[in-house]
């Protein structure tokens, strides 16, 4: 995932979901997480946990700078 200042310290990765009336959340495997800091250009490569889930669900990055969410939807 490319993106703009995520940070030279690596965070954590999420999948959040609704699953009969709860609130799911499951880490991804965070295999790269790398910026530069003149530019700010950054790029997170992650490892998709395996669920048994289809339907609207939220990508949540975090670390010590933020978070931020990006929906998006599994077939």
């Amino acid at each position: 995932m490319p993106g703009r200042f995520f940070s030279t310290r690596k965070g954590k990765v999420y999948i959040e979901y609704e699953e009969n009336g709860q609130i799911r959340k499951k880490s991804c495997t965070v295999k790269s997480w790398a910026m530069d800091a003149s530019t700010g250009a950054s790029e997170i490569r992650i490892q998709v946990p395996k669920i048994k889930y289809s339907g609207p669900c939220v990508l949540i990055i975090a670390n010590k700078v933020g978070a931020v969410e990006k929906p998006f939807t599994i077939d």
